[in-house]
């Protein structure tokens, strides 16, 4: 069982879908899907989840093999919660859903958002760095 999150950042820039399971779930809402789909009516959002509305977080994210940080909809699995920033002032960023599956063709499609950008290891910025040396020959 899996609950679909939809981010969408303050600054509307990017839109970021997350496929939750139960250990990545109850880890970012205190319960698993399961746990609230008993509880709750399909048409009820959980509280669990309201109260998850307009919180920041840092997420560690890996790119999924065979697809691209480039594609149109590069896939990622959620590795960790980095860091909880707790509620920010606007809380317009957050929806969730439930019943999977649900394609992405459903989902609003946002135009002209900024690339994403990877983020390298110290280890990898200090070899690409060394490369540019021996490249440029400074």
């Amino acid at each position: 069982t899996g609950t679909k999150y939809h981010f969408i950042p303050n600054d509307g820039a990017a839109s970021l879908e997350l496929v939750l399971f139960e250990k990545k779930g109850s880890e970012l809402i205190g319960r698993t899907a399961e746990s609230m789909k008993r509880q709750y009516d399909i048409n009820q959002t959980p509280p669990e989840i309201k109260a998850s509305k307009g919180h920041k977080f840092t997420f560690i994210v890996k790119v999924l093999p065979n697809i691209t940080i480039n594609a149109d909809e590069p896939s990622f699995e959620m590795l960790t919660i980095k860091e909880r920033f707790g509620r920010q002032h606007s809380s317009e960023g957050f929806k969730a859903t439930k019943n999977l599956p649900i394609s992405s063709s459903s989902i609003p499609q946002l135009h002209n958002l900024h690339p994403l950008v990877p983020i390298l290891s110290k280890k990898i910025q200090h070899e690409v760095k060394e490369i540019k040396k021996e490249f440029c020959g400074t």
